[in-house]
């Protein structure tokens, strides 16, 4: 059934996420753009902001090739449910965060 209140699909879930992350990507070529075009360094000489920048980066690049990974083996496998999909990638989003994280969880 087709409507604003149907459930999406895996590949509708993926198609979504896979443009959100790539918003992110361009929101944060947006900051090097700034900085390469200007004679401001967009933050980037703040010592938080450039670590949170990386993470972002780091993050949000894994994430995009991980979900394009995730949409090829739902059009060869057929994975499901939507639910299913999320869970997946909030697992490997968590794990990547966790990652990112843990140089400053001991100084």
């Amino acid at each position: 059934s087709s409507g604003i209140n149907a459930e999406y699909g895996s590949r509708d879930t993926l198609f979504l996420v896979l443009a959100t992350v790539d918003l992110v990507i361009t929101g944060l070529h947006v900051v090097c753009a700034i900085s390469l075009f200007s004679y401001q360094e967009a933050g980037f000489t703040l010592g938080p902001l450039c670590i949170t920048w990386g993470s972002l980066w780091n993050i949000s690049s894994r994430l995009s090739v991980f979900t394009i990974m995730l949409l090829a083996a739902d059009l060869c496998f057929n994975i499901g449910r939507s639910r299913v999909v999320l869970g997946i990638l909030a697992g490997y989003l968590l794990l990547q965060v966790v990652q990112a994280t843990v140089p400053f969880w001991f100084g």
